[in-house]
């Protein structure tokens, strides 16, 4: 005969185990991080990354140079384009230290105040001269400009047909 008092009664000659080991051994979870390989491996590419970028973000003056020279494209383009739409002859003066764009001797005005440009960060222009483009959006003469400052040189081109790249 069945014997129902042990059965359901809890044996108490032996001490009671906590709830919370009960549970943390046999729910472990398979969750891992990282391996110390894995870790090295992240940390090396890392320091690798850091060695390439930072010193050129550090270097401002390559990235003035760049600035300027872009800028010295967008003056001759905007010159190119306000001759052919406003119907006057519109020249862009280059200085060493800068360049402007004038209409009739004065200075334009664009959205943002007088389009002309003052280099810093020890950035120049060579040669100086001036380009005026004609009603039609012909420059009056071809040139090569070169913007040059902390080791790095940009050459702008103007040419014939108005066309101005780097």
């Amino acid at each position: 005969m069945l014997e129902v008092g042990k059965t359901l009664m809890r044996n108490f000659s032996q001490p009671m185990t906590p709830v919370w080991r009960q549970f943390s051994a046999s729910h472990r979870c398979n969750c891992r991080g990282f391996t110390l390989t894995e870790f090295i491996v992240i940390m090396l590419v890392l320091a690798i990354l850091a060695a390439e970028a930072i010193p050129r973000m550090m270097d401002g003056g390559v990235v003035a140079v760049r600035t300027y020279a872009d800028q010295l494209v967008a003056a001759f383009q905007f010159a190119q384009t306000a001759a052919q739409q406003l119907d006057v002859a519109t020249a862009v003066n280059i200085t060493n230290s800068g360049f402007s764009v004038t209409q009739n001797g004065s200075v334009v005005q664009a959205p943002s105040g007088p389009y002309q440009t003052t280099l810093t960060n020890g950035v120049g222009i060579s040669p100086a001269g001036t380009i005026t483009f004609g009603t039609n959006g012909l420059p009056n003469s071809t040139a090569s400009f070169t913007v040059a400052g902390s080791g790095s040189a940009f050459s702008v081109y103007v040419e014939p047909t108005g066309f101005t790249h780097e």
